[in-house]
């Protein structure tokens, strides 16, 4: 049986992509009932605070934008992990993003509205910036070691770690998305369709996050898989909504949506995990982009915004804050040189 945890990224912002990540293991012997701690089981660690070393798997907000070593934790972390699916560690955004989102490709299928693969397979590069991860020769040590370790682990438990999958909808594509569905039903079916795409002989369970406060799912479950699948409601709870599907009349797989799946689920965890990250890159590649090319000190700027005294200016997020505010007026000429739609920069809703 394979086990798949995802989860979604970049939800709220109004710049930057959304990102919706899967990640799965196989496990020899065992049928995932109960489901392993993998935290346990792997001896990764789960508490952002903790001083010990090693591996660290937990809610991305806990980690990303909280501090600079969390954050340099967690990206010590994802490498670690990407290196084993990847057999590199990569140098570049780029090479990071090619590697991350040519595996899930197939997963936009050419007769879904508003998501077109030729679109797609092109979308991590709009930003011409190449944008260095600065892994100096001792983190990049760093990283193997701890690679090495949790591949000793994983054969010693018996746990097979899966390549992972990840759909990025930049604004171009969420806003094509949104023409025909809301935001909430988006992710559903991004989750849903990567879900299917690691469909395979063995049965899976499937572990996603609550969405938009939802509290069922079969019809959009059955309005993926298909009228071969048979969607059977086994809980509709606040925290717990979970499904069973049948194929012929045998199981195919497990659905279950958690309230704070973070929390409880290793792999909708990891997901989290890699989801931010990548967002963060393709946000980066944007906001570098058009940042070199604007005059300095941005002209407008009130003095609290001026670059700092080193030269950097204050970076918009992508969320609703006042710093994107003014980026967003501050690169508006520029995007008008560029010949940038409004659609490939600005998120709808």
């Amino acid at each position: 049986m394979r086990l798949i945890g995802i989860d979604e990224n970049g939800y709220g912002p109004v710049l930057g992509p959304l990102v919706v990540t899967s990640t799965s293991l196989k496990l020899k012997g065992k049928n995932f009932t109960p489901v392993p701690n993998f935290w346990q089981l792997l001896e990764i660690k789960k508490d952002p605070s903790s001083n010990s070393e090693g591996l660290l798997v937990c809610d991305s907000k806990l980690v990303f934008n909280t501090s600079r070593k969390k954050e340099q934790a967690a990206e010590e972390t994802i490498l670690a992990f990407f290196y084993l699916y990847f057999s590199f560690l990569p140098e570049t955004a780029d090479q990071f993003l090619k590697a991350l989102l040519n595996h899930s490709h197939s997963v936009l299928r050419k007769d879904t509205p508003g998501l077109s693969i030729t679109t797609y397979n092109r979308l991590c590069f709009c930003w011409k910036k190449k944008l260095s991860l600065d892994l100096n020769r001792e983190r990049r040590k760093h990283i193997l070691k701890n690679a090495e370790k949790l591949r000793n682990k994983a054969k010693q438990k018996g746990v097979t770690l899966e390549k992972p999958r990840c759909l990025l909808l930049c604004p171009s594509l969420f806003n094509d998305g949104l023409k025909n569905r809301n935001k909430s039903e988006l992710v559903l079916e991004a989750g849903l369709s990567l879900i299917k795409s690691h469909s395979g002989p063995e049965p899976f369970l499937a572990g996603l996050g609550k969405v938009g406060g939802l509290q069922y799912y079969r019809k959009q479950i059955s309005a993926r898989f298909g009228p071969k699948f048979t969607v059977t409601p086994t809980r509709e709870e606040k925290n717990n909504s979970a499904y069973e599907l049948k194929k012929s009349g045998k199981t195919a797989g497990k659905i279950t949506y958690l309230q704070d799946g973070e929390e409880n689920s290793f792999l909708i965890a990891l997901s989290s995990f890699f989801g931010k990250y990548t967002r963060d890159l393709f946000w980066k590649k944007t906001r570098a982009y058009l940042e070199e090319l604007l005059p300095s000190p941005p002209p407008h700027l009130p003095p609290h915004l001026h670059p700092l005294p080193h030269g950097e200016r204050k970076h918009a997020s992508g969320y609703r804050d006042h710093i994107t505010r003014q980026f967003i007026g501050e690169t508006e000429e520029l995007r008008k040189k560029l010949n940038v739609p409004d659609d490939c920069f600005l998120r709808r809703k």
